[in-house]
């Protein structure tokens, strides 16, 4: 054990003397780059990051009593990297809007072991890919298909909901993120995995877990380091979320391809707008086929 402590203690010491030079560097181009904009003042080395928690909740509280304390835009330092801050849609809606500036903050590198580089973490070509491979499930008709589940799953949500009334009040926070799970894993996967009615499944107590852990990597400079991370107790604990994730996500494109393949021995198939379809039911199947294995490598 000490062996290992000390390893990582040298490693720590090796490593920032060999980062030392470039921290500098990059802190004072975005130091000057940002210096018009209001914000705390950062620590050596951490930044802000001590100030802003562990977990969403923490970090919302805290941005706000900023925003209320600096206006609107707020910079923040986590480690040598700065972040702008804003409380104001429209300042967000230049770039959602893009489709050229699409490159995420780093902390969505802590999502790649968990979700890879798909819609959600990916920049350039590859990004674009996968919007116009996805952009097919979300017309009207497929989504009139799953109205059903979105009115099961909110009666859930308010039944659950119903033991608050007329009582203080309350973070709804849990509720919310546990009735979306079921939502989008009804919709997009479908599989049901009741995270609403059992929160103390393994597979939602990964997916909480992950994305905890996602979060106080972006704001615990040290974690930045995937080689120090993974000597942690908190590596061991994302591996064991992960092979659960994981374990599932295969089982789940596993059936669908077995779904797949029984659709092509079918004279009718249902396209992409939900609308059916006859013969030319192997060129559908296959083409959608790759489409799916595309996510299994």
């Amino acid at each position: 054990m000490w062996v290992t402590a000390l390893l990582a203690v040298a490693t720590a010491v090796l490593a920032l003397l060999l980062l030392l030079p470039l921290y500098v560097i990059h802190w004072s181009r975005a130091a000057r780059l940002t210096a018009h904009v209001p914000g705390p003042k950062p620590l050596p080395l951490i930044g802000n990051a001590p100030e802003f928690g562990k977990g969403p909740v923490e970090f919302m509280n805290n941005m706000t009593k900023l925003w209320q304390q600096y206006g609107s835009v707020v910079k923040i330092w986590l480690g040598h990297k700065v972040c702008i801050m804003t409380a104001k849609p429209q300042h967000l809606e230049v770039f959602m809007k893009s489709n050229t500036n699409i490159s995420k903050n780093f902390s969505y590198k802590y999502l790649h072991d968990w979700l890879g580089t798909g819609l959600l973490t990916s920049t350039g070509i590859k990004w674009k890919e996968h919007r116009k491979m996805i952009t097919p499930a979300f017309h009207f008709k497929i989504l009139e298909e799953f109205v059903d589940t979105f009115h099961q799953n909110s009666d859930i949500l308010i039944d659950s909901l119903k033991k608050h009334v007329k009582g203080s009040a309350f973070d709804f926070y849990e509720y919310i993120t546990l009735a979306t799970l079921d939502i989008i894993c009804e919709t997009a996967l479908g599989v049901s995995v009741n995270a609403q009615q059992h929160s103390e499944s393994e597979y939602v107590e990964a997916v909480k877990g992950m994305a905890n852990m996602v979060m106080k990597r972006s704001f615990t400079p040290w974690m930045f380091f995937d080689f120090l991370f993974n000597l942690s107790e908190d590596g061991k604990k994302q591996r064991r979320y992960l092979e659960i994730l994981h374990g599932t996500t295969r089982k789940v494109i596993h059936s669908r391809k077995e779904e797949f393949m029984k659709l092509a021995a079918k004279e009718t198939v249902v396209d992409e707008i939900g609308q059916k379809k006859k013969n030319g039911t192997s060129r559908y199947v296959i083409r959608n086929f790759k489409k799916i294995r595309q996510f299994d490598r």
